[in-house]
């Protein structure tokens, strides 16, 4: 019987001679489709391809006979030239393809490659995408561009230099919004390995238990666009993980399948918006729900859809009858030139057109159900007096009055919305027992325009010195009425009777 030498057999080395990367990348590409065609076999909806991800689809060889014409090294070349032995080769996808088994459709699959592949050759390279995609690159990415380099040089020692080098493509590649790639698209992934739970998810091959799941989001996204039944926009008025999924996979660019206009991000605003008033009635504001932000942000993004202004107050005028804090969110947020893709025409055209929406529903029935002490300063927010500087208040004789018609039956929080009106918190503060506290003043002109006779302005003084019940109360309210009551008791004694 013939005995084997166990020792020699196990560290024997058997001599492969290395691939020719034009021949390793047809085996590359065939092994993505195959990782495609079993996502597909799930259902998955692919988010996007990117211009270099597309690479990884065609096929390409040209690229190879210009390699050295190029300004750049094409993630093909550097993929396949790493994985140019055979052992090496069948360990990075074998690993690609166990990881993929548990996350497809969850993360961005050329991204997994290509990860895998710089794990296969090098430890230390991957803890130094780590620290590299943690990195600010929004300015001056080319200046920084030769110190990481320098610094990639002297830390990544576990493996040959060529093979080093070929791994700095492979750390551009999947840095994209970086900057740092010559040539490359500067176009971030959905699900791209720069975001953390996707840096996560790629790293370990798994999903946290109970993580919501992109193709939740995506097929949700695509039965709305297709005009089926979907929960898309329920989802997007109650979950504010649906919606942080939603965000970011829509902000950074998906496929013209799924990704929405500007004209779909408002016609969801609309039905999230019904949704958010229906729930939480005269309570609900721009964190009832979560979409709300998401989809304004999503907006901005986007150009300005055609009708944007005259579906903004029609969405104002559906609010302000239920929610006056829901509507002063919808202006400050949705037309306010600083936050929203509108003009200065027409954000003039905006307060002009609120105060007629204002004149026109705030009847004391409306103002006695629409205003809440949860939002003591919605109206106005909603009418932005202080905002108009250098001009002519508009005539406001007519509010005043609704206002105390209103509060004989609902005292408390019309009363703390018209204190809003004329309150005005000063610059300096002063310290007390209860610690820091604004100092208030009182606007007398203002208070003329809303309450123009003496008998009025009677009234007014008897509602601020009427009981209302502080529990709950925001603490700057609380200052403001007590400033309140002192200025009316003064003036009545003054000028004002």
């Amino acid at each position: 019987m013939m005995k084997l030498d166990i020792p020699r057999i196990c560290h024997h080395d058997e001599e492969v001679s290395p691939l020719s990367p034009k021949r390793v990348w047809p085996v590359i590409q065939t092994f993505v489709r195959h990782c495609d065609r079993a996502s597909g076999g799930h259902g998955d909806l692919l988010p996007s391809l990117s211009e270099s991800a597309e690479g990884f689809r065609k096929h390409r060889p040209y690229l190879f006979e210009l390699l050295p014409q190029l300004p750049h090294m094409p993630i093909e070349i550097a993929l396949a030239s790493l994985l140019n032995r055979p052992r090496l080769l069948k360990f990075a996808l074998r690993r690609t393809w166990h990881a993929w088994e548990e996350v497809h459709g969850e993360v961005n699959l050329d991204d997994l490659l290509v990860f895998s592949t710089m794990r296969s050759v090098s430890t230390k390279a991957v803890h130094f995408l780590d620290y590299a995609r943690r990195l600010d690159f929004e300015k001056e990415a080319e200046k920084k561009r030769p110190s990481l380099e320098s610094q990639w040089k002297q830390e990544i020692d576990d493996c040959v230099p060529s093979d080093r080098d070929l791994l700095w493509w492979l750390l551009l590649y999947l840095l994209p919004g970086s900057g740092l790639g010559r040539g490359s698209s500067s176009k971030s992934k959905p699900q791209g390995i720069d975001i953390n739970k996707y840096w996560f998810r790629i790293r370990t091959g798994r999903i946290n238990d109970g993580e919501l799941r992109d193709q939740v989001v995506l097929r949700s996204l695509r039965s709305w666009k297709l005009g089926n039944k979907s929960d898309l926009a329920l989802r997007l008025s109650d979950s504010d993980d649906f919606c942080d999924v939603f965000e970011q996979l829509c902000g950074r660019g998906l496929s013209a399948e799924l990704q929405p206009t500007s004209a779909q991000y408002i016609q969801l605003a609309s039905s999230v918006f019904g949704t958010a008033l229906h729930a939480a009635g005269p309570d609900a504001d721009d964190e009832t729900a979560p979409g709300f932000i998401r989809l304004w942000r999503l907006v901005n993004r986007s150009e300005k859809p055609a009708g944007y202004l005259d579906w903004l107050l029609s969405e104002i005028t559906k609010a302000v009858e239920v929610s006056v804090a829901f509507a002063a969110s919808l202006r400050y947020y949705w037309a306010d030139s600083q936050h929203s893709p509108m003009s200065a025409e027409e954000h003039v055209i905006v307060a002009e057109q609120v105060m007629g929406i204002c004149h026109r529903l705030l009847e004391p029935r409306i103002l006695r159900r629409a205003l809440t002490i949860s939002h003591p300063w919605s109206l106005c927010q909603l009418l932005q007096l202080d905002s108009i500087k250098g001009q002519e208040l508009p005539d406001l004789n007519w509010l005043g009055p609704r206002l105390i018609a209103a509060a004989r039956s609902n005292l408390a929080p019309v009363v703390l919305a018209m204190i809003s009106l004329f309150a005005k918190g000063s610059s300096h503060h002063v310290r007390d027992e209860a610690g820091i506290q604004s100092v208030w003043a009182i606007d007398r002109e203002r208070v003329r325009q809303l309450w123009h006779s003496q008998d009025e302005r009677r009234q007014l003084a008897e509602l601020i010195h009427s009981p209302i019940p502080l529990d709950g109360i925001d603490d700057q309210v609380q200052q403001a009425l007590i400033q309140a009551r002192k200025s009316f008791s003064k003036w009545l004694l003054e000028d004002m009777v």
